[in-house]
């Protein structure tokens, strides 16, 4: 079969209807159905194995205080070749893990121990937060992701077990600026996840990872997970090696952000969770937390906007064929996983893969067992239609996530990521770069409210009527926010600045090597001097923007903390602008003393300038 039919096939698989079952609009789902569905995702995964290059998953579906179904796919290791096991294979879980924590969080607020809305700094010791903005960080701000911190992920990772940090000193260590004010724009943060499981374990009076395992696993039976980097011998053999593609880098991973990313797990395992957040009280699940904490947990608790949706504390919002939707994606360098829970009727799913980069396999099982449903009242959203209140033209622009670097050196990214948003006709607009709809077509529905044309994603535009900012939020991804650049800023302005910046640099003195082979001459010593120290501008800035091309390319390592040649593009950054100012002063001068040749007053000029811009662009990316 070609591999182009695969999409159609996991579409048809999806919306095949089950055999026998009423048809009778919002009736509850018969018990059959729920091994049908179990089939059903027997295929889909099969056939996702094949069509992603997923060398092996695993699969929880739990409902009615039960465990639905489980399933192992594929092979835990290429080498080895050991089957995938649902109850006994371990996966890396990246952010679920948040999920743990915040509930970690929650018992203790549950007891007395912490409180919601307390000044973080009250619990904390080795490190604290600066008074950046008037309200401080509360726990509340921790578990929305909205305490304000600027992205900080180069080294987030360390290359070796030994190497991980106590959680305290990497905490003290890796402080992130506060960039956005507490409790108003969602800024999704792994630091603010750290932070809070180190609070939780302070109040507790336990190493995190012993928090954990006496609040959590211990109770629910959960014996082959932990948060600890060097598992114990009997889970590390059983732990599937991750894969970045299967000719690609294979591993692990060490997380020194544990309360954050460092979970390892099972299926079998994170059904045992599920149903304790979803049927605590019947026979199937055990009581972790107090009715009133696990409300919490499940309820709306900051919106970016009020048609988007939501965060709860320790999970966010999904709409997905008309149903609410609460979920937790984990994505790390060798692993895809997330859990999703449906409180209301009470069923949940977990599905992992040791393959990264597959994000959306994860939704395309949702939407399976969701298409299922839709018989007993689960109606996809209608398709979009679209009107014209002129607001297309507005916003088109480029944004920039609030997971992004704004202080540190991360922020030399920015111009190379982010969204774009281009309006395609009146009340049409093509988006570029969004979480959940990577590039789409977007209709709109009222004014600043926008509809993938092909889905059921939704974004919308707003101005703050205070700093005048424009936000852009996506409906399906409220951990996140984008902000609308300024022109100078976008990347179409950065790369053609930087394009012309590295012509000149090696174009003028191109020239002037020309010229001198012809015995020209270049003036008197005032623009002699300036051509020697224009020169050595040039090659200065040539060097650097090569070593900047070498960072930018670093990809993924970056994770693992910056490269030893970091130190030398600053060296080279400073001694940019130390010959950048009297290149200009000089070239100044000479443009003004006849003796000098017009082309080379020109040039000075031209060469002067560059050095200037890329000076502004290099102390607006830290460099400086």
């Amino acid at each position: 079969m070609p591999r182009c039919l695969l999409p159609v096939l996991l579409a048809c698989l999806a919306w095949l209807p089950p055999a026998a079952l009423p048809r009778t609009p919002d009736s509850p789902p018969p018990a059959g159905i729920w091994q049908d569905i179990g089939q059903q995702l027997d295929r889909i995964l099969t056939t996702q194995l094949w069509l992603y290059d997923i060398t092996g998953a695993s699969v929880a579906l739990v409902g009615d205080g039960r465990v639905l179904h489980l399933g192992g796919y594929g092979v835990a290791d290429l080498d080895a070749r050991t089957p995938v096991s649902a109850e006994q294979t371990l996966f890396g879980t990246g952010s679920v893990s948040k999920l743990l924590t915040a509930t970690a969080v929650m018992q203790l607020v549950g007891e007395g121990t912490l409180s919601l809305g307390r000044d973080v700094n009250d619990y904390l010791e080795v490190v604290q937060l600066p008074a950046s903005w008037p309200r401080p960080v509360t726990l509340a701000d921790l578990l929305t992701h909205t305490a304000g911190f600027e992205q900080r992920a180069f080294g987030i990772y360390a290359r070796r077990a030994g190497d991980v940090m106590p959680l305290p000193d990497f905490l003290a260590w890796h402080l992130p600026a506060r960039v956005y004010p507490p409790g108003e724009v969602s800024a999704y943060s792994n630091y603010g996840a750290a932070l809070a499981g180190h609070i939780a374990a302070r109040a507790a009076g336990l190493p995190f990872e012993q928090l954990i395992e006496t609040r959590i696993l211990a109770p629910l039976g959960m014996t082959r997970s932990s948060f600890r980097q060097q598992l114990p011998p009997a889970l590390a053999a059983d732990l599937a090696t991750g894969y970045r593609g299967k000719a690609d880098l294979a591993g692990h991973g060490w997380y020194q952000a544990r309360p954050a990313a460092a979970l390892r797990t099972t299926a079998a395992d994170m059904s045992r969770f599920m149903l304790a957040l979803l049927a605590p009280g019947r026979p199937g699940g055990t009581a972790i937390l107090a009715p009133a904490e696990l409300a919490a947990m499940q309820q709306r608790q900051f919106g970016n906007h009020p048609a988007v949706s939501g965060l709860t504390y320790g999970l966010q919002e999904l709409q997905r064929a008309g149903q609410r939707v609460l979920w937790q994606p984990g994505d790390t360098l060798f692993y895809s996983a997330a859990v999703f829970l449906l409180p209301q009727p009470g069923i949940g799913l977990f599905v992992v893969y040791n393959r990264a980069g597959v994000r959306h396999a994860r939704l395309e099982l949702l939407d399976a067992i969701l298409a299922r449903l839709a018989p007993f009242g689960y109606r996809p959203t209608p398709p979009a239609s679209g009107i014209d209140s002129g607001t297309s033209a507005r916003v088109a622009g480029h944004y920039r996530s609030t997971r992004s670097g704004v202080t540190s050196l991360e922020r030399l990214f920015a111009p190379f990521s982010g969204v774009r948003v281009r309006e395609r006709e009146p009340g049409v607009l093509h988006i570029r770069g969004l979480a959940m709809v990577e590039d789409a077509v977007w209709l709109e529905q009222s004014p600043g409210v926008f509809r993938d044309s092909a889905g059921e994603e939704t974004v919308v535009f707003e101005t703050d009527a205070v700093t005048g900012s424009d936000w852009l939020f996506e409906a399906n991804a409220p951990a996140f926010a984008y902000r609308r650049l300024p022109w100078l800023e976008s990347p179409p302005v950065q790369a053609a600045l930087l394009a012309v910046c590295a012509l000149l640099f090696l174009a003028v003195p191109a020239g002037w090597a020309l010229q001198a082979s012809r015995g020209r001459r270049y003036g008197p010593g005032t623009a002699r001097l300036a051509y020697r120290l224009a020169a050595a501008l040039c090659a200065t800035n040539l060097a650097l923007l090569a070593g900047l091309v070498l960072l930018l390319t670093s990809g993924q390592q970056l994770l693992f903390g910056l490269p030893p040649f970091t130190g030398v593009i600053r060296g080279l950054a400073w001694l940019s602008l130390a010959l950048a100012l009297p290149v200009a002063v000089l070239a100044l001068r000479a443009s003004r003393r006849q003796d000098v040749p017009s082309q080379v007053r020109l040039s000075l000029l031209l060469v002067a300038g560059a050095g200037l811009v890329l000076a502004g662009m290099l102390y607006q990316w830290q460099l400086l």
